[in-house]
């Protein structure tokens, strides 16, 4: 019985059946006659779940009491215990952000720094992961209310230096080949993280140097799932700038990767971003292939739309830039309204880049109301992430709603805001629309002599013309380059 209590106080939650027998390992009918004497003397509650039986202390103050009495090598001991009992469900249930947060707190509380560093990186890891990626894996994500995945920039990077700080200490404390192998791991998916994290930001050149170690690294190590990583990292630094150089240089070599690992999944995500190298070069037909191509690989890897809307939606998101390229506006919407449908109901930051779209079309096409509701939608998106991924556009876009509800002071505040942000991230599609959305305003306010006007007209002092020519030379540039 006081086996039984002493690992109940440890663990700090509800226990299953098996999991304390696996914990302790006795045979289980000795432990089912503690656990039903505990019970009878109300000091432990059974609970159901579905077809797990569970036990948990009847008071809060039973397990204080219990830990307290507890000396400190026997704490130890019984968190290491429980550690390695949650890292052999881990193996076989697959990654939880619930499992990591116990590891790192039971391997913290039995003094083992490097194990607990460990989930302490795959934490930051898998936050980051809802954070900043675009499209994200929902099947990488637990559906559990009580968690908060949103993480703001400060405390990203707040996060990271100390996290820094701590793979250095515990550098310096390593002794043996096997842990100081297991250092090197950790710090792979560490630099990893801190590459991510500063291509997100716009600091391209340290975000682009530590990403291009993490390949290097990642070959050298023959961990060939965070050389896919790295690669997927270094395309969407490409995208971010539109240099389509630099995402076919690493498209390739991950398709190789992927094809490698036989991962379905990871080759249907390639395949779309190949597909978006083809729409930024502007050749639709190859394009439309590979986004098909991408299509069948999430299926043949049993990516059904429910089980992961995003990357579907993704592609369709894709496929309603080429209609919108093409001119064919309603087949867009269609296209925009598939991977909203998809994903309505899903926190995560692509959701604003549909809604963009589909209100950026609906201004093509005189749909002045429904552009006013899905940009509407997509600044409550924005503001749960740190990102300044698309949002230049995103302003740009709300400064031509506001002057068409006559809002002219606001107007300028959000072409402003467009133009700070785009000069963080750099990308010229993104300077192009600001100019042309500039253009259209200019256009309209020309030859108007009203006082209304005068905030705009300051800060649009040059003619349409110029702004329209901006527009065009941007494009211009980009094609160019790529």
């Amino acid at each position: 019985e006081q086996s039984v209590l002493s690992i109940l106080a440890v663990y700090n939650d509800e226990m299953s059946i098996d999991f304390l027998t696996k914990s302790l390992n006795t045979e289980p009918f000795k432990i089912l006659k503690a656990i039903n004497n505990l019970v009878r003397r109300k000091i432990v509650d059974e609970k159901k779940v579905e077809d797990q039986i569970s036990i948990v202390f009847s008071y809060d103050a039973y397990k204080e009491y219990v830990y307290k009495k507890l000396n400190n090598s026997t704490k130890q001991i019984l968190h290491r215990e429980v550690a390695k009992s949650f890292e052999s469900v881990l193996l076989t249930d697959g990654a939880q952000i619930t499992s990591y947060i116990k590891l790192r707190y039971h391997y913290s509380r039995s003094n083992e720094a490097v194990k607990s560093l460990k989930y302490e990186v795959y934490i930051l890891n898998y936050y980051l992961n809802f954070n900043h990626e675009l499209y994200p894996s929902l099947n990488n994500f637990e559906d559990n209310d009580k968690l908060d995945y949103l993480l703001n920039d400060d405390k990203s990077l707040k996060w990271i230096e100390d996290m820094e700080l701590e793979i250095l200490r515990v550098k310096n404390t390593c002794t043996t080949t096997q842990t100081k192998n297991e250092i090197e791991e950790i710090e792979l998916t560490f630099l990893y993280c801190k590459g991510r994290y500063f291509i997100r930001c716009g600091n391209y050149n340290e975000g682009t140097r530590v990403m291009r170690r993490v390949i290097s690294y990642a070959n050298d190590m023959n961990n060939d799932s965070m050389e896919l990583a790295g690669h997927k990292q270094m395309i969407i630094y490409g995208i971010q700038i539109n240099d389509t150089n630099t995402m076919i240089n690493h498209i390739i070599p991950g398709i190789k990767v992927a094809k490698k690992l036989k991962n379905n999944q990871e080759q249907g995500v390639l395949y779309r971003l190949y597909g978006l190298y083809h729409i930024m070069r502007g050749d639709f037909e190859s394009a439309e292939k590979l986004l098909k191509s991408s299509l069948d690989m999430f299926s043949n890897s049993a990516f059904v739309e429910s089980n992961n809307p995003i990357s579907i939606a993704a592609v369709y998101n894709y496929l309603g830039e080429i209609r919108n390229a093409e001119f064919k506006f309603d087949e867009a919407m269609e296209f925009y309204n598939k991977a909203i449908d998809l994903c309505e109901g899903v926190e995560a930051s692509c959701l604003a880049i549909f809604y963009i779209n589909a209100g950026k079309t609906s201004f093509l096409t005189g749909n002045y109301n429904e552009m006013k509701k899905y940009l509407l939608l997509a600044r409550k998106i924005v503001k749960q992430f740190d990102s300044y991924w698309k949002t230049p556009v995103l302003e740009a876009l709300t400064s031509l709603m506001l002057f068409l509800e006559g809002k002219y002071e606001e107007t300028v505040q959000y072409l402003q805001l467009a133009n700070t942000q785009s000069n963080i991230i750099n990308n010229p599609r993104d300077k192009g629309m600001i100019d042309f959305v500039s253009a259209i305003i200019a256009s309209e306010i020309n030859n108007r002599r009203e006082s209304k006007y005068e905030g705009l007209k300051k800060y649009l002092n040059n003619e349409p013309q110029v702004y329209y020519y901006n527009s065009m030379k941007q494009f211009l540039l980009f094609v160019l380059k790529n």
